[in-house]
């Protein structure tokens, strides 16, 4: 099992941590001391470090469509001489190159439709030139192309395409082989909406392995990152907005390579039960929505289910849908929020089981003394107690920022953190009624 270890520190609340991902990771802290903010960037650099290659196309495939866009005012001038079958051919072609990723034919697929596309306006320009009567208008519309001439603008267009194709595909190669970390924190900033400046002091390890370098290593072991959020809480950020929304797709979606064996059922059933019930869909035209369905027939739509509920329903639909696998990391933020005390207990053997079972590797935020002793104790009797490991953040002297201290096995720290609220709530007892 491939370990990985993340670093951040002097940011924001975070005066330094050193987290260590293998297993099942718990990280306690009162309100305020950076716990969500490390997650947050946990989870965008796995996302971007695994999907490197296939942000890198996909701003490749974005730069061959728009050197189309130049076209699109001339082409409403070719109108009245072209017939519209073959203008909807060459739409046709640009919505296939829209279509194209690097997992379903990739370069060579993207090339295939940007030459149809081509061919489609060598008809479409062929056409104009030789209806067109103002000759001023022709050497107009063959500038826009960078044609010198109507004679020879077939044999030009050809030429011109293919260097305009091969220039973007070169500048693409360059990247995909430099992996640039400048790329990696742009990438971070426009695909997640992230507002903050890139940690300067940031470090992603596998195996021991710098991955966070001038230019980015790849991970062998971890294709993506789920992050599930505090189901009610309400967050002006953008970035927020971002996460939630790719927890929505995977929650709507199916993973082709998933695992859909035993092991999934013992899951599910393991959901259900605390659900008393469970989630189905319901297709309503070309959509699909998702309603929570009690033992006793009663159907409530998700958006409309309690809160306790959420969690259990994401994570019932995220298993169904193949999602957990060996080669994730999902992080939970305060799971235990809106729960019942039982159903904390509960929660936290679920989620030990999918980290047994799946091999999924687990992130918990948590402020409540229940979720955490729940995971050490249920984490020891089902075998797995060497790869659970717990962090406190403290706070430094002299300092308004955490340090996060590895806590090993030993969760004692941590109450003895929890247990101020209970001075605080004395004091308060003692001091009522006086000025």
């Amino acid at each position: 099992m491939a370990k990985y270890n993340f670093q951040l520190s002097d940011y924001h609340a975070i005066k330094q941590a050193d987290l260590e991902i293998s297993g099942m990771t718990v990280v306690a802290g009162v309100n305020g001391c950076g716990k969500s903010t490390l997650s947050r960037w946990l989870y965008y650099v796995v996302n971007v470090i695994s999907s490197f290659d296939n942000f890198l196309f996909a701003d490749f495939r974005e730069q061959i469509s728009k050197s189309f866009l130049k076209y699109s005012k001339v082409l409403e001038d070719m109108a009245n001489y072209v017939e519209d079958d073959k203008l909807k051919k060459y739409e046709h072609c640009l919505s296939l190159m829209s279509t194209v990723t690097l997992d379903n034919g990739g370069t060579d697929k993207l090339n295939l439709y940007y030459e149809r596309a081509v061919d489609c306006l060598d008809e479409m320009l062929a056409i104009y030139i030789l209806k067109e009567q103002n000759p001023k208008q022709v050497k107009r519309v063959l500038n826009l192309f960078g044609l010198n001439d109507a004679k020879h603008f077939q044999e030009d267009m050809e030429k011109l395409t293919i260097q305009e194709f091969s220039k973007y595909d070169l500048a693409y190669r360059k990247l995909k082989t430099e992996r640039q970390k400048s790329f990696l924190t742009s990438k971070i900033a426009s695909s997640y909406c992230e507002k903050d400046a890139f940690p300067k002091n940031m470090s992603f390890k596998e195996d021991d392995v710098e991955l966070l370098m001038e230019h980015v290593g790849k991970a062998y072991s971890l294709d993506n990152a789920i992050y599930m959020g505090t189901p009610t809480a309400i967050s002006l950020r953008q970035s927020d907005k971002v996460l939630l929304n790719d927890l929505k797709n995977k929650v709507n979606s199916r993973n082709q390579d998933g695992n859909n064996g035993k092991d999934i059922q013992d899951l599910l059933a393991a959901v259900n039960g605390m659900l008393n019930g469970a989630i189905i869909e319901k297709e309503n035209f070309d959509e699909v929505d998702l309603f929570y369905r009690s033992k006793n027939g009663t159907e409530i739509r998700l958006e409309d289910v309690a809160s306790g509920f959420k969690p259990l329903a994401y994570m019932e639909r995220l298993i169904e849908n193949g999602w957990l696998t060996e080669s994730t990391l999902l992080e939970i933020d305060e799971p235990e929020t809106n729960l019942h005390p039982q159903w904390v207990v509960e929660f936290a053997h679920l989620l030990v089981l999918i980290h047994k079972i799946l091999g999924t590797k687990i992130l918990i935020t948590s402020h409540n003394p229940d979720m955490v002793s729940a995971i050490k104790y249920i984490s020891e009797s089902e075998g797995i107690a060497e790869n659970t490991r717990f962090y406190l953040a403290e706070l430094s002297d002299g300092s308004a920022q955490y340090e996060y201290r590895n806590l090993g096995n030993d969760i004692n720290p941590v109450f003895d953190s929890f247990n101020q609220s209970f001075s605080t709530l004395e004091k308060y007892a003692t001091d009522f009624g006086k000025l």
